[in-house]
């Protein structure tokens, strides 16, 4: 498809020519035209042509007129096609009167009495008496014995046929002008085709009198007329049933049924490929499509106008979200929200379950399993085994709940995040706000940075997301940290770069500086996400290519606390610190770790004789490593001096001495801990922190904090 048409919505019309021909209606209309233009009608005779809706009628109703046309241009004896649009009339009294108005001008000449009838017997055609009188009779002449058939003339026909037919002799001008109409369509010799469309959207009473105007003042000489409809929503009006095993009285009203062929689904299939193959034509081939086009596609498309509707759909919410949100996934959706709305509705009210979040992340299999259950509740029986399986597809982390089988489509949570897929909070919220979250990193920023070489390009987005506010004020850069991570993860983790890893030390102590201490209970943590990007990098590259990564790294950054933190790090994973959590695998040999700290060393030294030191975001990574570097006298001299003379120094030393927890009355500060005896004399720590709490103009956050650790201090030192 051309660019410029890819998102061309299609308004569902008609085809009109035999070249548009798609399905196979051109032959089928062919060989209809054919026996219309041989058949002898010399009484008439009634065609009907059933399909569903959607199934292209219209189109083969248009294809077989265009055929009937061909061959009044080549025969002698022409076929005049009348086209009779019952939509454009309201009431059945205006209907049966339109009609006649429209047959008698089209059959007539300019001097035809005929031809003169209207407008002034249209008029009278429109009045009540005149045009119920020629209902009456209708009904009379088609049911006398007053049955159904009787009931479609409304309340007049309840009364007797004496009268009904009484009244129509008081009406001579219609009686004649029908009857003349008769003669002269039988003098005339030229064979009428009328074409009724869409009847089936017309409302009950219209299309019981629709049928019934065709069964009795229709059924003049040499008309064929060609209705089509759907059959059980006609035979429903007509009889109160649509079940096809009873008689209908539209048997005795049609007198040939032709069934509208039904096109090959892999047609379809293909004219949905070529709407929708911008979207999905150039994703990777997986066995996640496969269950998308087996459980969903084929089982969705049935007419052309399924094929137009999901290919609108497509194209609207794709012009919305390019770019933002897993292609095959949007497919799906747009799916499901068409043909499976039961299921669409239950994925937008179960976000929690979905994407395992608040009280799910504690609930236990039975509670899951009960919603889980609703879901399978709400799916028609004979479809629950396809259904199921596309689900699972779409969100892979509930394959198992859902299932329960060992063949299930499984997909780890962090591929589904790469992909943006609707199992993602960021896919899910995008597709359902048709339009990326305020609080979500655009795919195609992060498909940049994950590919360029240029550590600049990564400086600079990092710096912008260390400015850019979320929807609730916190900064972005936790939710681009998180990103990156995850796409290091997977099935197919991305492969680290040179670039990623410069140009996250580049921007390493703005971000570790992001680590508020009065942040939101759940927000991003900034400095866990940068070690956990570092570490898995390191991961990937293994000990040799990554401890020289690393080396190159430190060499050239210049801040010590960054440096402290990292080299804490990869020291918890030798076991050189003690390590809360139990030791990981190491990233780098003891060889490494050696060489990195002698780099540390030299910068620290540095940092705090040019007086740099003192504006580390915090302190506590740099006096312990400074420690294990070089002794405790001279991180210890550097802290005594600091807390003293500078509140805001102190501020920041005290920061690694507590804990903190946020509730809804705020932040608390708790120091459980005694510090470090070799870097804190806690009689100095006390006195500093009693005297710039009386002296100094302070937050009340940092009031909170200094208060916590005298506290502390006092049941310390009794």
């Amino acid at each position: 498809m051309p660019e410029r048409f890819r998102y061309e919505l299609s308004n569902d019309a008609p085809k009109c020519t035999r070249s548009e021909d798609r399905l196979g209606h051109a032959a089928f209309a062919e060989r209809v035209a054919s026996v219309i233009a041989g058949v002898d009608a010399t009484d008439g005779y009634v065609l009907g042509l059933h399909g569903t809706w959607g199934s292209g009628k219209s189109t083969t109703l248009n294809f077989i007129v265009e055929c009937v046309q061909e061959h009044d241009r080549s025969e002698e004896c022409s076929i005049l096609h009348i086209n009779f649009q019952p939509w454009l009339i309201t009431g059945h009294h205006d209907l049966i009167g339109a009609f006649l108005k429209v047959l008698s001008e089209k059959v007539a000449d300019r001097k035809s009495r005929l031809r003169r009838w209207s407008p002034k017997s249209a008029q009278m055609v429109k009045a009540a008496d005149a045009v119920g009188a020629i209902v009456k009779v209708g009904t009379a002449w088609a049911d006398p014995a007053g049955g159904l058939a009787s009931s479609v003339a409304g309340n007049a026909a309840r009364k007797a046929a004496a009268t009904v037919i009484s009244r129509f002799a008081a009406e001579p001008s219609l009686q004649s002008a029908h009857k003349e109409m008769a003669d002269r369509l039988r003098d005339l010799g030229r064979r009428i085709l009328v074409t009724v469309d869409d009847i089936d959207r017309l409302d009950s009473t219209e299309i019981r009198c629709m049928m019934q105007m065709v069964k009795s003042l229709g059924r003049l000489p040499n008309v064929v007329y060609l209705l089509c409809y759907d059959r059980a929503i006609v035979w429903r009006a007509l009889d109160g049933t649509d079940n096809p095993a009873r008689p209908s009285f539209a048997e005795k009203i049609v007198q040939q049924e032709l069934e509208l062929p039904v096109p090959h689904r892999t047609q379809l299939l293909r004219m949905l490929d070529e709407q929708t193959g911008f979207l999905v034509g150039h994703t990777e081939h997986t066995p996640r499509w496969d269950h998308i086009v087996r459980d969903g596609a084929r089982r969705w498309i049935r007419t052309p106008r399924d094929v137009m509707r999901f290919a609108n759909a497509v194209k609207f919410s794709w012009s919305a979200l390019e770019g933002e949100i897993d292609p095959q996934d949007l497919f799906a959706m747009e799916g499901i929200r068409l043909f499976d709305s039961d299921v669409f509705d239950w994925i937008r009210e179960n976000r929690a379950m979905l994407l395992r979040e608040g009280r799910f992340l504690a609930a236990g299999d039975g509670a899951r399993e009960a919603v889980a259950e609703r879901l399978k509740q709400v799916i028609p029986e004979p479809d629950r085994p396809e259904v199921l399986d596309l689900m699972a597809a779409i969100f892979p982390q509930l394959s198992e709940l859902l299932l329960d089988l060992p063949q299930a489509w499984t997909e780890e949570h962090a591929d589904t995040v790469t992909r943006r897929g609707v199992g993602s909070e960021a896919g899910y919220d995008a597709y359902f706000g048709l339009f990326p979250s305020a609080d979500a990193v655009p795919l195609s920023e992060l498909h940049a940075l994950m590919s360029t070489t240029e550590s600049s390009v990564i400086e600079a987005s990092l710096r912008r997301y260390l400015r850019q506010a979320n929807s609730v004020g916190g900064p972005m850069i936790g939710e681009l940290l998180e990103e990156i991570y995850i796409r290091y993860h997977g099935q197919h983790p991305a492969e680290p770069t040179e670039a990623m890893f410069k140009g996250l030390f580049a921007e390493g102590e703005e971000i570790i500086a992001t680590d508020r201490w009065a942040s939101g209970l759940f927000d991003v943590n900034s400095r866990s996400e940068l070690h956990l990007i570092i570490g898995r990098m390191l991961e990937i590259w293994g000990p040799v290519q990554g401890g020289a990564q690393l080396v190159d790294a430190f060499q050239a950054a210049d801040s010590p606390a960054l440096l402290a933190d990292v080299f804490e790090s990869r020291g918890r994973e030798l076991g050189i610190f003690e390590s809360g959590g139990g030791a990981n695998r190491p990233r780098v040999s003891e060889a490494c770790f050696k060489e990195l700290g002698d780099i540390l060393r030299e910068k620290i030294r540095l940092a705090e004789s040019n007086g740099t030191l003192v504006k580390a975001p915090f302190f506590f990574a740099i006096v312990r490593s400074w420690k294990h570097l070089c002794g405790p006298d001279e991180p210890r001299r550097w802290l005594e001096n600091g807390m003293k003379s500078d509140a805001s120094f102190l501020v920041k030393t005290c920061r690694g001495l507590v804990t903190m927890s946020t509730g809804a009355d705020g932040t608390e500060y708790r120091m459980r801990d005694a510090p470090d005896p070799e870097l804190y004399e806690l009689s100095i720590l006390n006195d500093a922190a009693r005297r710039h709490l009386e002296e100094c103009d302070l937050t009340a956050d940092e009031r909170n904090l200094l208060s916590s650790v005298l506290d502390g201090l006092n049941r310390m030192l009794g």
